[in-house]
């Protein structure tokens, strides 16, 4: 199984054939590629992925052909940046569901990191701890 992140995160990428004949790479197969995963071009020339949105990188697996049917969620595991455990016979929806709730996850504690303001840091730990490590050498 390819994982998309193996196609993505290389600059270049060869491709041969069954009998090891080259076919080209990722760059002179670009259009081909784009067309068989429906990755936008910009994702395959090494934009960042936070460009696309969690859905738009869901989609690219849409239409993959694997061996089991989960393979298709375990190959954006790396592309969305997050790890699950996985099970052969676990089926799609069992697979999908754990990496859209890890996905979740991890926006939720992004969104928490953004939100976090640090003068109340400061002070929660004044608060309750009794003071800043720096205050201790003072």
């Amino acid at each position: 199984m390819l994982l998309l992140q193996e196609l993505l995160a290389p600059k270049s990428v060869e491709f041969f054939s069954k009998e090891w004949r080259r076919l080209g790479d990722k760059t002179s197969l670009q259009c081909y590629i784009r067309e068989a995963t429906r990755i936008p071009d910009a994702a395959l020339q090494g934009a960042p992925l936070s460009q696309f949105t969690v859905n738009e990188q869901l989609s690219w697996s849409e239409h993959r052909k694997t061996k089991l049917p989960e393979d298709r969620a375990y190959s954006l595991i790396g592309v969305l940046g997050v790890y699950i455990s996985t099970f052969d016979g676990e089926g799609a929806g069992g697979a999908f569901k754990q990496l859209i709730d890890e996905v979740d996850k991890l926006n939720r504690c992004l969104h928490d990191l953004r939100v976090t303001n640090l003068y109340n840091n400061k002070k929660r730990i004044e608060d309750t701890k009794g003071g800043l490590l720096e205050d201790l050498y003072r």
